[in-house]
C-alpha cells in the first residue's frame, strides 16, 4: 500500500468515525473526525466529488445541530455545489446510490433528534407530575386539617354554650322558690311578739315542705345535668303532667298565700304523656312563675289542661296590666322562628326557655289576651301509643 493510499484509507477511516458519531449526537466529536478527514482530501488533491460527501455531509448536519449559523451555510453551499459537480458527470448510477445513502443518513439524524426530543417531553411531563401531585396532597391535608379545626371550634363553642345555658337555667328556676324565703325571718319575729306560736308551726311546716320541693328541684336539675352531658338532647319518658304541677305549686305555696291568690285547676289527675320530663317541667315552671310574677291586683289564676285530637295543652291564665306594645311583641316573638337570647328585644330568660324548650318537644306556644286577662298555652302533639 503507497503513501496515497494509506492517506486515502485514513480518510475513508476518520469519515467513519465522524459518521459514528454524529449519530451518537455527539456533534463535536463528528466535526473534529470530519475535519480530519476534510484536510487528508484536500491535501492528496483529490477529485472526485464522492469522496468530500461524507464530511460534508456530516459538518451540515452537526453545524445545523449546534446553531453555528455561519458555518452550517458555508458547508451547506459546498454541499450543493459538490451536488452539481456529481450531476454533471455522468454517472448517475453512482449518484442515485450516495444520493440514496444521503437520504437515509439525514433520515437516521432526524430520527435521532426526535427520540431525543421525546425522551426530553417525557422526563418533564413526570417531574410536572410528580409536582401536581405534591401540590395536590399538601393541598388535601391543608383543607383537612383546617375543617378538623372548624369542627373542633364548633364543638368547643357548642359545649361552652351547653354550660352557660344549664347555669343560665339553674340560676333562674331556683329564682321563685328562693323568693318564698324572702321576709320569714320578719314575719317569724312578728309572730313571737304576738305570741301566735300556733301559726309559727302552721309556717314552720310550710317552709319544711317547701325546702322538700326545693331540695328535689336541685336534683331534679343535677340529674338532669348529668344526663345532658354538655348537650341538650331529650330523652322521652311516661309520667303524668299532673304532679309535676302539684310539685312546682309546692314551691310557690308561701308567695301564693302571700299574695291571697286564688288558683283554679281543671286537670285531669290521670293524664299521661311521653315526653322529656326535665323540658316539661322547666316550661311549666317558668309558665307559672311569668304568670305569677305579672299578676295584678285581682290575683286569680286558672290552670287548665287536656288532651284533644291527639292533642296535649296546658294552659295558664292570669289577670295583667301588660301594654299592648308588650304584647304585641310577645305574640310576634313566639309566633315566628325567631331566635331570642336573655335581654333581647326586652325578653327574660323566662320566655325564652318557654319557646325553646316547647321546640324542642315538637310543640308550639299559643299567647293570648282579652280584657286585661292573658293566657300562655303550650301545645303537644301525641302519638296513639301516647293516649290513655
Amino acid at each position: 500500500m503507497n503513501l496515497n493510499e494509506e492517506s486515502l484509507f485514513k480518510s475513508s477511516f476518520y469519515g467513519g468515525i465522524s459518521n459514528f458519531y454524529l449519530i451518537q449526537n455527539k456533534f463535536l466529536e463528528s466535526l473534529k473526525y470530519a475535519d480530519l478527514c476534510e484536510k487528508i482530501l484536500d491535501s492528496l488533491k483529490i477529485e472526485s466529488p464522492y469522496q468530500y460527501l461524507i464530511p460534508y455531509n456530516n459538518k451540515v448536519g452537526s453545524f445545523r445541530f449546534l446553531n453555528d449559523t455561519k458555518n452550517y451555510a458555508t458547508y451547506l453551499d459546498k454541499l450543493f455545489t459538490l451536488r452539481e459537480r456529481i450531476i454533471t458527470k455522468d454517472n448517475s448510477t453512482q449518484y442515485s446510490i450516495n444520493q440514496y445513502q444521503q437520504s437515509l443518513l439525514q433520515k437516521e439524524f432526524e430520527k435521532k433528534i426526535i427520540e431525543n426530543q421525546l425522551k426530553q417531553n417525557k422526563r418533564i411531563l413526570i417531574l410536572s407530575s410528580l409536582l401536581l401531585l405534591s401540590v395536590i396532597i399538601f393541598l388535601y391535608f391543608t383543607i383537612r386539617q383546617r375543617n378538623e379545626l372548624k369542627i373542633s371550634n364548633k364543638t368547643i363553642q357548642s359545649l361552652l354554650q351547653s354550660r352557660e345555658k344549664f347555669y343560665s337555667i339553674l340560676a333562674h328556676d331556683i329564682r321563685s322558690p328562693m323568693k318564698s324565703y324572702q321576709g320569714i325571718a320578719s314575719k317569724i319575729s312578728f309572730l313571737l311578739k304576738k305570741g301566735m306560736y300556733d301559726e309559727i308551726k302552721e309556717l314552720s311546716e310550710k317552709i319544711d315542705s317547701t325546702g322538700n320541693h326545693l331540695d328535689n328541684l336541685f336534683q331534679n336539675l343535677i340529674d338532669w345535668s348529668k344526663l345532658q352531658q354538655n348537650s341538650f338532647t331529650n330523652t322521652n319518658h311516661i309520667f303524668k303532667p299532673h304532679q309535676i304541677l302539684e310539685d312546682i305549686l309546692k314551691i310557690h305555696e308561701i308567695i301564693l298565700q302571700e299574695n291571697k291568690t286564688i288558683i283554679i285547676i281543671e286537670s285531669d289527675e290521670d293524664i299521661t304523656i311521653n315526653q322529656d320530663k326535665n323540658y316539661f317541667s322547666i316550661v311549666v315552671r317558668n309558665i307559672l312563675d311569668n304568670a305569677i310574677k305579672n299578676l295584678n291586683k285581682d290575683q286569680h289564676l286558672k290552670i287548665a289542661s287536656q288532651i284533644k285530637d291527639q292533642q296535649y295543652s296546658f294552659c295558664v291564665k292570669n289577670s295583667t296590666d301588660i301594654k299592648e306594645h308588650d304584647f304585641i311583641q310577645i305574640q310576634q316573638f313566639f309566633n315566628s322562628s325567631i331566635v331570642a337570647h336573655p335581654g333581647q328585644h326586652g325578653f327574660g330568660l323566662g320566655l325564652v326557655l318557654i319557646k325553646e324548650f316547647t321546640e324542642k318537644m315538637g310543640g308550639k306556644i299559643s299567647v293570648e289576651k282579652k280584657d286585661n286577662h292573658i293566657q300562655f298555652c303550650m301545645f303537644l302533639n301525641l302519638s296513639t301509643n301516647d293516649l290513655p
